[in-house]
């Protein structure tokens, strides 16, 4: 195992270490949230969200760091997105499983602060925007179209990364022992910038999703020939493996014209 991990260059460690964290990630979101354990209650949360930070991290730097070193493989390709989806994916599980209702205070009443629905709206969106794109990408390479992924894909990956975050760090503030930005403007600022981030992330799923079914479409049509042309070419193309296609027959040649017959007469007969 650990030789198999020396013989890997930087950016496959760092895909390595990101499927690494998704567990680790898991386990102290699981016990901040299902446990009473003092220390996981108060920190477990703060622990995940630096965790989730260092996997997000590695998501740019491997793919930089493959490119400039000229490090790109197939195994590379296939891995990488493969634990952005994962990555993600884990993000929004935890965001359902950890809702933010509203803040219980001394000497405050309970305020709505994260609308758990828009929460539930915003991962059912991301996730089906995946499901569309993955089964589009498998009927597009069955019939050998390529379409390279756009700049949206990446700044939709990258707002999702940042509301997650700011989403766990949220949730860490809810816990009245280790508060830092308690209710008043910044509160209020924070919870805007959350919502906004995860609304960003819905909107640039759907637009990117749009903009592959366009731009697989457009493929599909240009592999299309014209009916004229299919046509011509059916019939001009001798198939390979088939018996030879008869050469076409000379023209016959015109008959001469037959001379009328003598009549048999005395004269004629004289005459020859």
């Amino acid at each position: 195992m650990f030789r198999f991990l020396k013989n890997m260059n930087w950016p496959m460690r760092l895909t390595m270490l990101r499927f690494a964290l998704l567990p680790l990630i898991m386990l102290f979101y699981i016990l901040a949230v299902s446990t009473f354990n003092e220390f996981f209650m108060n920190w477990g949360r703060l622990i995940a969200f630096l965790l989730f930070a260092v996997a997000a991290i590695t998501d740019f730097w491997d793919g930089y760091l493959a490119r400039k070193n000229n490090e790109v493989s197939t195994l590379g390709k296939l891995l990488d997105p493969v634990a952005d989806k994962m990555l993600v994916t884990l993000g929004f599980v935890l965001i359902l499983a950890d809702p933010i209702w509203h803040i219980h205070q001394f000497d405050h009443p309970a305020t709505i602060v994260f609308p758990f629905w828009f929460a539930v709206l915003a991962v059912f969106v991301s996730l089906s925007r995946d499901i569309i794109m993955n089964s589009l990408r498998f009927i597009a390479a069955e019939q050998g179209i390529v379409i390279e992924a756009d700049k949206l894909g990446k700044a939709k990956t990258f707002a999702q990364a940042i509301a997650i975050g700011l989403y766990m760090m949220f949730a860490f503030n809810m816990n009245w022992m280790v508060q830092f930005i308690h209710p008043g403007i910044a509160f209020d600022l924070w919870t805007f910038v959350c919502i906004f981030m995860m609304s960003t992330a819905a909107v640039l799923s759907v637009w990117s999703c749009c903009t592959y079914i366009s731009n697989y479409v457009k493929q599909v049509r240009q592999e299309e020939p014209e009916d004229g042309e299919d046509s011509i070419e059916a019939v001009a193309t001798v198939v390979p493996g088939t018996a030879e296609q008869p050469k076409p027959k000379a023209p016959a040649k015109p008959r001469a014209k037959a001379q009328p017959k003598k009549e048999i007469t005395e004269e004629n007969v004289r005459k020859d």
